[in-house]
């Protein structure tokens, strides 16, 4: 986060849960081993994805970006480049 984003952060939301750390928890408590955990607008380097390593059965990035530094384990579509065809309802 940018400087100007964790000021704004502190002194608009200074006694409210970071939206991000909501999402997390919420994720903590239903992903399943076999489940499969897509994140429309993921960023560049899949943050929260990263976090997931090794606790879903499919991790799955989309954004408008170019991916960087996206470790092994998570499927990335770049919503610019890819055509979605292969993203079928039995594949997800």
């Amino acid at each position: 986060m940018t400087a100007l984003s964790e000021k704004l952060l502190r002194k608009y939301y200074a006694n409210s849960p970071h939206p991000y750390r909501i999402y997390e928890q919420r994720v903590d408590n239903l992903l399943k081993p076999d489940a499969t955990l897509l994140d429309a607008g993921c960023g560049r380097t899949v943050p929260v994805l990263k976090k997931y390593l090794g606790r879903a059965g499919r991790l799955i990035g989309v954004e408008l970006v170019e991916f960087t530094d996206v470790p092994d384990g998570i499927d990335t579509y770049n919503l610019i480049s890819q055509n979605f065809r292969c993203l079928t309802q039995a594949s997800i």
